[in-house]
């Protein structure tokens, strides 16, 4: 897990000012696990189930600081072409396609010999166009007529386009509870990586988004979650997810012990 990093506040990234991960509140952190609130605590566990060995009773300070390592990203603001006409995404002078804390000078290399136009709505990039090393970072497709991509629609349509817990005008990823199923945001692939990570009570934009999910009103349920969940790829995850809640002194979701 990673150590903690020094707080950071507002900065210039890709032409935006990046607030800092707080709201004006006291940002408050739980000492340990049991100190979250339900659903957020079972959440975590099953985050910190995917390493082998976790001490639940440990301070959350030893653990993690996620929230303050995302706070200096970099965020992009357009496609640009190459030669080829394969577009990279970029923020600013910099190319982000390996990651928004990883700077690609391969693709910048190529897109210097480039002569197209820019795209800003990065999402009508071509599929066969996009830079591979950027896969995952592409926002998805809304043409495809498969059950999350009208999850993707609705979210755009209810949210917008951009990430609900950080400037990124990307989001690629449907966040959900893994344990309700129900939707809670539309987050770009960093932020999905590490929300369930936040140790904070308040104070923090991913406590904020965990307290308050901007989905929630629509009521939506991720489509196979249930099955995705019980799969045989997760069978030793959810047996160490159970021996987790067991040792902090909670009963195990069915969804996962049933």
């Amino acid at each position: 897990m990673p150590r903690r990093a020094p707080e950071a506040g507002p900065r210039e990234t890709a032409g935006r000012a990046v607030p800092p991960p707080t709201n004006g509140e006291v940002q408050r952190m739980a000492r340990t696990v049991l100190d979250l609130p339900p659903g957020r605590r079972e959440n975590l566990l099953w985050r910190l189930s995917s390493a082998a060995t976790v001490n639940v009773h440990e301070p959350l300070e030893e653990l993690l600081d996620t929230c303050a390592l995302q706070a200096g990203l970099t965020y992009g603001d357009r496609a640009m072409p190459d030669s080829s006409g394969m577009f990279h995404l970029f923020a600013g002078g910099r190319s982000i396609c390996l990651g928004s804390g990883t700077r690609s000078e391969w693709c910048e290399a190529q897109v210097r010999f480039g002569t197209g136009e820019a795209a800003v709505d990065v999402a009508q990039v071509p599929l066969e166009k996009r830079c591979a090393r950027a896969a995952g970072r592409w926002p998805a497709p809304l043409t495809a007529r498969d059950a999350r991509a009208s999850v993707r629609r609705q979210l755009i349509e209810a949210l917008g386009s951009g990430c609900a817990t950080c400037p990124d005008p990307w989001a690629t990823k449907i966040d959900h509870d893994h344990f309700t199923g129900l939707v809670r945001g539309y987050l770009c692939t960093s932020c999905n990586t590490v929300v369930d990570l936040c140790p904070h009570l308040s104070g923090c934009r991913f406590s904020d988004y965990l307290g308050d999910p901007p989905a929630r009103a629509l009521a939506i349920t991720y489509p196979g979650w249930r099955t995705e969940l019980r799969s045989s790829r997760y069978a030793a995850r959810r047996q160490r997810f159970v021996d987790l809640m067991e040792s902090a002194g909670l009963p195990a979701t069915p969804v996962v012990s049933g």
